[in-house]
């Protein structure tokens, strides 16, 4: 077994998609490249196995260290876990935990999804020019309050007096034409709003009245294969019917056959009966009765 020169500070090792994974800081090894790391594992065989790192899961130096191994068994298997990066490198781990899968979410409908996103981009730009709208707000009331404790000024102040008014004029303006934006926004946003609804309700219609199919189908299928046994049955008392038709020509061909036999028996026997009787004369002639 290799000499154990550093310390591994652990940090995680876990069990998740067929993949035992390995974390945590190498301590002693500054300025020192590390070898591509071997995992030894103990099933309680008597033989060990030796896992390579994947070359997708080895990541990191010696202050920050990562490496991932293929592992498609069960876990509870393991009775022992041994890291080694380099000959003389090795530490002991302890058994690794099991991570559980996070279940993947159905993905969105592409329509809704997009809905979403226009939506959230509305409400992001109304947000953005809310902001902007109450900031040129403030500089407003800033500027009017600057004029208002001005004291009176000179005939020659006049000019640099005006100068505040046009900035204010041209804030109205700005807040003027900040304030339609808004209002347009906010329509488009009741208008996807709306749209989004009205596609919610037609994708619920739509369930709905697939639904309702599905109901109609199942209640088909359930007739047709009522229909399908009563033809079975059906099928099945002619095929009885049949073989009891034809066990009944069979007996009555064979009473024929023993008929049939036993005249052939009784011919036999007056042919035999016929031959044992002695030979007739032959009849007389005209002239012969005659004669008598």
């Amino acid at each position: 077994m290799a000499v154990r020169e550093v310390a591994f500070e652990l940090e995680c090792f876990e069990w998740a998609d067929e993949r035992l994974e390995v974390a945590g800081r190498w301590k002693g090894l500054a300025g020192r490249r590390l070898a591509r790391p071997v995992l030894s594992i103990d099933t309680g065989t008597g033989r060990r196995k030796r896992l390579v790192a994947l070359p997708d899961g080895h990541l990191g130096t010696a202050e920050t260290w990562r490496a991932a191994f293929d592992w498609p068994g069960d876990p509870a298997e393991i009775i022992a876990a041994e890291l080694e990066v380099g000959g003389s490198v090795a530490v002991d781990l302890p058994l690794p935990d099991r991570r559980r899968r996070r279940r993947k979410r159905t993905a969105p409908e592409p329509g809704d999804e997009a809905l979403r996103n226009e939506s959230v981009a509305l409400r992001a730009q109304v947000e953005r020019l809310r902001a902007e709208l109450a900031g040129r707000e403030r500089e407003s009331m800033q500027l009017r309050a600057q004029l208002d404790d001005q004291p009176g000024e000179a005939p020659g102040a006049d000019a640099e007096a005006g100068a505040p008014t046009v900035e204010i004029e041209r804030l109205a303006s700005e807040h003027l034409q900040l304030t339609t934006e808004l209002e347009r926004l906010a329509g488009e946003r009741d208008q996807t709003r709306a749209e989004l609804a009205a596609e919610i309700e037609r994708l619920q219609g739509e369930s709905e009245a697939a639904g309702v199919e599905l109901e109609r189908l199942r209640a088909a299928d359930a007739r047709s294969q009522e229909q399908l046994d009563d033809l079975r049955g059906a099928i099945a008392e002619a095929a009885a019917e049949a073989e009891t038709s034809r066990d009944r020509q069979r007996a009555e061909l064979a009473a024929l056959q023993a008929e049939l036999d036993a005249e052939r028996k009784q011919i036999a026997r007056l042919n035999v009966e016929l031959a044992e009787r002695p030979a007739l004369p032959p009849p007389a002639t005209e002239s012969a009765r005659r004669a008598a």
